[in-house]
């Protein structure tokens, strides 16, 4: 696999071929175990469950708080 040194993926959630949980999949069938972070303007508890349910790691809020998201990064890359 390229890029075998990735550790920590950051996938947005709204992208304009596939969303991030159709990308989630595909990276977890080629990678299966990788830390994967959702990033999205969505920001309810509720948006935040579902995230995590459909195997997302974590979620961060857009606009990206700087210490929010060293604080994931610290949490989950390996």
């Amino acid at each position: 696999m390229k890029h075998s040194d990735i550790s920590l993926v950051l996938m947005d959630i709204k992208m304009p071929l596939m969303d991030g949980e159709e990308a989630l999949q595909k990276i977890l069938e080629q990678k299966p175990g990788m830390p994967v972070v959702a990033q999205t303007a969505n920001a309810l508890s509720s948006d935040r469950e579902r995230y995590l349910e459909s195997g997302f790691v974590d979620h961060i809020s857009k606009p990206i708080d700087r210490q929010q998201l060293i604080t994931v990064m610290e949490k989950w890359a390996l």
